[in-house]
């Protein structure tokens, strides 16, 4: 699977605390994107495939992100196209999980005239936010150690 990649000339992304303002040079026009989103523009590099961003925004976060999550802040990424190509999500063959089946029912489903409280488990806006700014936090600092190495480097050379 291709990797991610920015295209960034025509627009100048601003950070902030928790969250990101990308704004199109030429018209002006502005989005701001939630901290999640934040944070996963800020791990793609154009190097590291969906799966890999996942895996270390996982690991930073010391919790699974949930794949639809990603796409969909990959989809929001390309609908304003900072993105260099739109990528879609591999098919999979795999059979609903207990839990994605109970979050679908939770939220979806309708019994009596009464909708279906989701369970506690179930994660929740403040809880992909909370996630997402610990992500930026610490994508920031592995930016900031990144380029520090690429300038001792280029000293060196």
């Amino acid at each position: 699977m291709k990797a991610p990649r920015l295209d960034l000339e025509q627009y100048v992304v601003e950070d902030k605390v928790d969250e990101a303002v990308i704004t199109h040079k030429a018209s002006g026009q502005t989005w701001v994107l939630d901290t999640a989103d934040a944070a996963f523009l800020r791990c793609i590099d154009g190097y590291k495939s969906v799966a890999d961003i996942r895996e270390e925004l996982g690991a930073l976060l010391h919790f699974e992100i949930p794949r639809e999550r990603l796409w969909r802040a990959l989809d929001t990424l390309a609908d304003i196209g900072v993105l260099a190509e739109r990528l879609t999500p591999p098919a999979t063959n795999q059979v609903a999980s207990r839990r994605s089946l109970l979050r679908l029912a939770a939220t979806s489903t309708v019994v009596a005239g009464s909708a279906v409280a989701a369970p506690a488990y179930a994660n929740t806006e403040q809880d992909d936010k909370r996630a997402a700014e610990q992500a930026a936090k610490q994508g920031q600092e592995q930016n900031q150690k990144e380029a520090q190495q690429k300038q001792a480097a280029e000293a060196q050379a």
